[in-house]
């Protein structure tokens, strides 16, 4: 078990962790969230049509 506590040290104290990771500013406009929910409207509709027909062809046969 203090293997393993020594290996987390060496971790710790190697160059992956000695730089912080870059903040990443992301600006989500209006339009690319209207975008986005009219893609996700999109495909909850087709997914609700291909139930439709599934039922039909399961109830034909």
């Amino acid at each position: 078990m203090s293997d393993m506590f020594e290996e987390d040290e060496d971790l710790v104290e190697s160059d992956a962790f000695a730089n912080p990771v870059e903040e990443v500013d992301i600006e989500i406009s209006e339009n690319s969230t209207m975008d986005a929910r009219r893609r996700l409207e999109n495909k909850l509709d087709d997914l609700r049509l291909e139930a439709e027909l599934k039922d039909e062809f399961d109830e034909d046969y």
